[in-house]
């Protein structure tokens, strides 16, 4: 148990010197990035588009050429739509959502190593001072919950996405029908862009109320 005691000691300082801190400042840097992109005129950026051309625009067939379709696989059936339905690139969201996914396993996981390093704290902290052992606890349980709703909630955005193409596709009749199929599409996406802003500030401020928390008790933990 002293083994453990002094590995779980070693691993929490090291946060509390350099680990939280720097993702502090990355998750700020990605807020940063992420305002930028919801401020600006094009929320959602659009890899396959020259750039002269707008995100707000769909692709304008060629008269002169047959629609190509592509075969777009969901969690049901696969589909086959018209190019010019084709939702615009979600890329940046994709791999916003997976650096959510990462630094909810990260807090997770730093929570479940403290928790274990409070209990141990138990026996040797006198009573008047359990208050703050049981406060610090609360405070990782409440950090845990956040992440999993937020880790919990990206899937529905895959779903959603799916079910609004699997729609835009079997309406995709005339060119309205694909203009409002992309446009339900592109409202999901940008839905989920501002939901990823939301998440980076919740797990920004989960790192920033860890460390203080921590900080300021450190000699009760031993650190």
């Amino acid at each position: 148990m002293d083994q453990l005691r002094k590995v779980l000691v070693h691993q929490t300082r090291l946060r509390l010197t350099e680990t939280w801190l720097s993702r502090i400042h990355m998750l700020s840097t990605w807020l940063d990035e992420l305002a930028s992109e919801l401020a600006s005129e094009h929320a959602i950026d659009n890899t396959d588009q020259s750039p002269s051309q707008s995100t707000d625009e769909l692709p304008t067939p060629d008269p002169s050429h047959p629609k190509k379709r592509r075969t777009l696989n969901t969690s049901s059936d696969n589909i086959s739509c018209p190019s010019s339905i084709l939702p615009l690139s979600f890329s940046a969201l994709k791999t916003g959502q997976a650096r959510v996914k990462r630094e909810c396993f990260r807090v997770l996981r730093a929570c479940d190593e403290t928790r274990v390093l409070v209990n141990l704290r138990f026996s040797d902290t006198p009573s008047h001072a359990l208050r703050v052992l049981e406060d610090i606890l609360s405070e990782l349980s409440q950090a845990q919950n956040t992440c999993i709703t937020i880790r919990a909630s990206i899937p529905q955005y895959a779903l959603s996405r799916a079910e609004a193409l699997q729609k835009a596709c079997a309406a995709a009749l005339t060119d309205a029908a694909a203009a409002a199929g992309a446009s339900a599409v592109l409202e999901i996406e940008e839905e989920a862009l501002f939901h990823l802003f939301q998440h980076f500030a919740q797990l920004r401020n989960i790192y920033v109320v860890l460390y203080t928390l921590l900080h300021k008790h450190r000699v009760l933990l031993g650190l």
